[in-house]
Parts: C-alpha cells; sequence; structure tokens
C-alpha cells in the first residue's frame, strides 16, 4: 500500500524532487543528523553549514546564494555541481597537474603588466620637461597620460566583455598578486640602491647613511631605467593604473556574485573619475614634492607597486565580499558629492598651473593673480619664484588636500552600514596628507625663508580657514 502511494506521488512530482526521495530513502541517509560531530571525519558543521544541508536536503532555497556563476549561468546547488568554470568539481589527475598554481599564475601575470606599461609608455605625446633640480638637472617625460589610461581601460573593458571571469579570477587571487608585487618591488629597490652608490646618474652627493635608510629613502631624485624616468613607471604607469583596472574588476566581481549594485557602481565610477583627472593632469604631478624632492626607493616605489594595488583599492574589494547596504537614491547623492569635490580638487590644481603657465601674469576668479615674490639658492645660483595668493591659494595654502580627502570619503560611503571597514582607505589618506603639509611646509621653509614666512601671514590657514 505505500510502495503504491509512493510510486503515485513520484509520478506527480518533478525529476529533481525524485531525486531526493530517492536519496533520503537510501540506508543511512540521515545519519548525518544524528553522529557524533567529529572535526577529523568533516562532521563538524557550523550554524549556517547546517541549515544549509538541511535546505539542500529538503530543496529549499539557500539563503544569499550566488544569482550569477562566473560563467555567466544562472547560479543553484545543481550548477555549482556541473560548471567546470568554477572549482566545485574535482578535477583528475591530469586536470590538476596541468594547472599552474596561483602563484605562477600571478607572476606571469605581473611579468606581462610590466612590460605592457613599458610599451604604453611609447604612446605617442609631447616631451614634458620637469623642474631643474638644484644641480642643474632637467628631468624629461613623455606626457601621454590620458591617452595611457583611456587606452588601458578600453583594452580592460574589452577582456571584461569577453570573459567576465577575469573579474573574479582577480579579486579571489589578490593575495598572490600583492606578493608577485612585493617580489618586483624588492627587486627594483634594491637594483635602484645598487645603481645609486655603484653606478649614480647624477652628480648628486649625499652623506653616507646606514644601508636601510638609503634602501628606505632611494639614492637619486629622477634615475632612468630603459630609457624611463623610474618614478613615472611606478608611480603613474603601474601603482595608478593598477588601481583603476582593479576597481573595475572589483565592481564586475561584485556584480556576478550579487547581482547589479549602484551604489558599487557609483564607488567605482567616481574613483575612475579621479583618477582619469589624474592622468588629465600628469605633468601637473611632476611638479609636486613627490617628484621634485623625494628620491626613488622603498618609499616611493614599494608604495606605488604594492601599497597602492592593495589598500587604495580596498573600499571596492570590501564590496566584493560585502555588498552595499546603501539604498539607489543614496548612492545617486554620493554620486553628484563625489563628483563635485573632485571638481573642486582639479580647480585648486588648476589654478596653480594656469598661474604658472602665464608667469603670474593671468586674472583669477575675475581679479589679477597676487603673488609673492620668492628667491632661493641652487647650484645654478641665484632662482626667482611667486607664491600664489589669489583664488583658492589664498583661502589656505592646502586646501587641494581638503578636497582630494573629501572625494576619498565620497566613494568610501557606499560601504555604509558595513563598519569602519570600507573606510580605511579614507581614514589613512587623511593622517597622510595632514602629515604630508607639515612636510611639505618644513620643506618651503627651508626653500624660501623670509617670502615663506610673508606667505604664512598672508594666507595663514593651512587646510581649513578658520580652524586649521
Amino acid at each position: 500500500m505505500q510502495r503504491t502511494q509512493l510510486q503515485e506521488t513520484l509520478s506527480h512530482t518533478s525529476e529533481e524532487m525524485k531525486r531526493r526521495i530517492e536519496m533520503a530513502r537510501e540506508i543511512g541517509a540521515s545519519n548525518w543528523l544524528t553522529c557524533l560531530p567529529l572535526k577529523t571525519k568533516g562532521f563538524s558543521l557550523n550554524k549556517q553549514e547546517f541549515v544549509d544541508a538541511l535546505a539542500l536536503r529538503y530543496g529549499w532555497p539557500i539563503e544569499d546564494l550566488h544569482q550569477q556563476c562566473t560563467c555567466g549561468s544562472l547560479f543553484d546547488p545543481n550548477h555549482a555541481m556541473t560548471c567546470k568554470t568554477e572549482d566545485f568539481v574535482c578535477m583528475r589527475h591530469d586536470e590538476l597537474i596541468s594547472k599552474p598554481p596561483n602563484q605562477i599564475v600571478s607572476l606571469c601575470y605581473h611579468s606581462r603588466t610590466v612590460k605592457q606599461c613599458y610599451l604604453y609608455l611609447q604612446i605617442p605625446g609631447k616631451e614634458f620637461l620637469g623642474p631643474t633640480t638644484q644641480l642643474g638637472y632637467t628631468p624629461r617625460y613623455k606626457a601621454n597620460g590620458f591617452q595611457f589610461f583611456l587606452f588601458s581601460l578600453a583594452v580592460f573593458l574589452a577582456l571584461l566583455i569577453f570573459r567576465p571571469v577575469t573579474a573574479v579570477e582577480l579579486a579571489e587571487n589578490m593575495p598572490q598578486i600583492l606578493a608577485s608585487c612585493n617580489i618586483l618591488a624588492m627587486l627594483l629597490c634594491v637594483y635602484l640602491l645598487v645603481m645609486g652608490k655603484v653606478s649614480p646618474q647624477t652628480n648628486d652627493v649625499l652623506e653616507s647613511r646606514p644601508i636601510l635608510y638609503e634602501f628606505y629613502r632611494g639614492m637619486e631624485v629622477h634615475p632612468r631605467l630603459l630609457g624611463v624616468d623610474v618614478k613615472q613607471l611606478t608611480n603613474c604607469r603601474f601603482g595608478l593604473l593598477a588601481w583603476e583596472l582593479l576597481v573595475v574588476a572589483f565592481f564586475v566581481a561584485g556584480w556576478i556574485k550579487h547581482g547589479f549594485s549602484l551604489a558599487h557602481l557609483s564607488c567605482a565610477t567616481l574613483q575612475t573619475i579621479y583618477l582619469g583627472k589624474f592622468y588629465w593632469w600628469e605633468t601637473g604631478y611632476f611638479d609636486t614634492l613627490d617628484i621634485t624632492l623625494d628620491r626613488a626607493g622603498y618609499y616611493i616605489c614599494w608604495g606605488c607597486l604594492v601599497f597602492v594595488p592593495a589598500f587604495y583599492t580596498y573600499s571596492s574589494y570590501y564590496l566584493v565580499a560585502h555588498p552595499p547596504l546603501v539604498s539607489n537614491s543614496a548612492a545617486i547623492l554620493i554620486l553628484i558629492l563625489g563628483i563635485v569635490f573632485i571638481a573642486l580638487n582639479y580647480r585648486v590644481d588648476w589654478e596653480k598651473e594656469y598661474f604658472r603657465a602665464h608667469k603670474g601674469k593671468c586674472y583669477i576668479w575675475g581679479y589679477q593673480a597676487t603673488f609673492i615674490n620668492a628667491t632661493y639658492e641652487s647650484s645654478s645660483g641665484i632662482r626667482q619664484s611667486k607664491l600664489l595668493t589669489s583664488g583658492f591659494w589664498g583661502i589656505a595654502r592646502h586646501l587641494n588636500y581638503v578636497f582630494e580627502i573629501l572625494a576619498a570619503f565620497s566613494w568610501c560611503l557606499p560601504g555604509l552600514g558595513n563598519g569602519i571597514w570600507p573606510f580605511l582607505y579614507a581614514l589613512f589618506l587623511t593622517h597622510l596628507l595632514v602629515h604630508r603639509v607639515f612636510r611639505d611646509e618644513e620643506k618651503c621653509r627651508v626653500k624660501y625663508g623670509a617670502a615663506w614666512v610673508k606667505y604664512c601671514k598672508v594666507v595663514p590657514y593651512r587646510m581649513i580657514p578658520g580652524i586649521f
């Protein structure tokens, strides 16, 4: 009687339900519910694993399951056991030994990336001459930053369109990628140290310091490698490009794992606009203290090759595992505010570049630009400079840093509700730039002397008018 009822029931159920019923009728099918939770035997289940196991047994929906597989198909437990794109299916011996370790894949990827960074420097662009050093050396750069940025981004987007699983692979293999970045950075820093001591490219004479200090600081301001300025290669062509490509990859990876998120898109879009702004303004960066005074060593080169890809992208990386909780309307507001802050940051930097290009003979905010004449001594003799006191530079001495911090907080805001972790980059940047204010001002005080003291009286605030 029971067998007849069972057969009748099975005739009205789906093939999937028939399979589940047959599995439940097998001898020992329920032993996992009553067996001892021995960890060595794999019988120890946490709360989530136990709930998932019950859901699999009875065909209930599983919570927080990815909506789409990395292969592009809809994701469910049956697909997970048959899709060869992911690692759910056990590989046979021949397949396993033919698959290279992730570390090797990562090293090959980065060696190819370094080669591409060098080749991309050959993209057509005008020669740009940086500020002449106190020893009379004038660094040469190829001003093709924005073309390089657009070309690299277009190639990467084309790759993701044809193979979106690349984004997930990058997100899941970040430890291996950063390990290979570390190897590359350490090799470069050792090379720069040895070449700076054995065969320096300039006649800069430095006081001997402990070897670890020299390794950290670097030996030369403008070393060249294969005919390319090292800091342009590491800072602009590797570090910031890796930041951009990883941010895009993390957005696509989050889309694949959890579905489309307008908040995550706002996060990625703001960083793309910010980095696009940087590459548009790249020649202005060559006039900053990072380039003109800091030497190429562990501090700069390791920071750009490892720390930037690892930490500057963390707000986006965190959202791959923890989907944004903010609403779509909040995401749109965040996007608008972020664009405003980025535009103001660009405007501040533009005013200084515009002032320099016209040698002070220009109008800012509709008024004739005002400035303080400053003289300083270099190896080529006494030189003249002008300290701008108009526009934003008449409000505070480092107002560009304020807008940069606000822009950073804007693309961290999509992580609101997920604790402090999405905001680590913005908090770090705040500390970095406040500390840099004092570093910059000390260098300017030494360089310009009395003129800098007069400038500080005319523009008394460092960052925030009336406060600091």
